[in-house]
């Protein structure tokens, strides 16, 4: 049942999330269904990231050997949306908000005493969600407006780095298994 509740939750919350892209012209889909996205977003939403949370479960027991506050979580999604607005709003900047997604991530990670763990699978979740949005963008089935390599622009990274905080608390918080 957890699973289900992680599935509808994150389809509901990435397609928000993405559509702050779409409205500042960010992203583009070649079949806009939905609000500006196509229909299987919701979908490929959904099932990537709740994969991703079942993963992040052995990384947040490290990173949080006590489970956070109700509080601290919605803090570490809280400053993940204000991270999605800057990437949407500025994204005409893209070496700026490269640079300024960069600097308040390494700050943030600071925060966490540069804990390996949390680097680690910061660093994974970059490159794998990166890697995925690369390779859709080569299909031809959106496009990134302005893109520095492989078709999407060099913050994304960076903006993938700051979900960690996120995922990993609510990992904690609500594991799908013990």
């Amino acid at each position: 049942m957890r699973l289900l509740q992680v599935l509808v939750i994150a389809s509901l919350s990435a397609s928000l999330l993405d559509h702050i892209h779409i409205q500042t012209h960010t992203t583009e889909y070649s079949n806009p269904v939905f609000f500006g996205q196509a229909w299987y977003m919701f979908l490929v939403f959904g099932i990537g990231i709740t994969l991703g949370y079942i993963q992040a479960t052995p990384f947040a027991k490290k990173v949080f050997p006590v489970p956070p506050s109700t509080a601290q979580a919605l803090m570490y999604v809280a400053i993940l949306i204000v991270n999605w607005y800057i990437s949407g709003y500025f994204h005409y900047r893209r070496d700026l908000v490269a640079l300024f997604l960069w600097i308040t991530f390494i700050i943030r990670a600071a925060s966490f005493k540069f804990n390996r763990t949390f680097m680690v699978f910061s660093l994974i979740l970059a490159i794998a969600s990166t890697t995925f949005e690369a390779s859709l963008s080569a299909t031809g089935a959106f496009k990134y407006h302005g893109h520095d390599i492989f078709g999407v622009p060099l913050w994304l990274p960076a903006l993938y780095c700051h979900a960690a905080p996120a995922g990993l608390a609510l990992a904690r918080l609500f594991p799908v298994y013990k």
